[in-house]
């Protein structure tokens, strides 16, 4: 860098203050690009940040909306859910009291249709039918159906009965 005494013998007073001029306008033209980039900057991070807001607020409502509509789903469920039981329980109760000798009920399932359900009636004093607890012996420990046995075990005792298991 040279000092001004210096340039001024070098290229003379007139092209120094030219040059001088020119410096200054050159930084002049920095500093004001530089301020204009900040500002740039700053509209930027501003509309950055409503259009993260404006996201924020719709996936919010998004949400809200799929919680509600899953409540009203599950409620809905858990009526059909409660009608079918006890439907299923009066026409238990109705063919107890018809066939006082039945030990259960075999039907077609409304849960999988195509198969069928059981259930078995436990004993009810005054009634001939129901299943005691000692009526269903294990001939086996029991295996969790998790298990490849358990799995294996219970096939083996659908075909004995003829019923077949489907697995998802």
């Amino acid at each position: 860098v040279l000092d001004e005494a210096t340039l001024n013998r070098a290229v003379g007073a007139e092209t120094a203050r030219v040059l001088q001029t020119a410096h200054d306008a050159a930084r002049e033209v920095v500093a004001r690009t530089e301020a204009r980039a900040g500002e740039l900057i700053a509209e930027a991070e501003a509309h950055a940040a409503d259009r993260i807001s404006a996201a924020e607020e719709e996936a919010s409502a998004a949400l809200q909306a799929a919680a509600e509509e899953a409540a009203t789903l599950a409620a809905s469920a858990l009526a059909e859910a409660t009608a079918l039981q006890e439907s299923t329980q009066a026409e238990a109760e109705a063919l107890a009291d018809a066939v006082p000798a039945s030990d259960g009920l075999w039907w077609m399932s409304r849960q999988d249709p195509g198969h069928r359900a059981v259930m078995l009636f436990g004993e009810v004093a005054g009634r001939e039918g129901g299943i005691a607890n000692g009526d269903l012996d294990a001939d086996s420990p029991a295996l969790p159906f998790a298990l490849p046995q358990g799995l294996n075990r219970l096939n083996e005792i659908g075909d004995l009965l003829d019923i077949t298991i489907d697995r998802p």
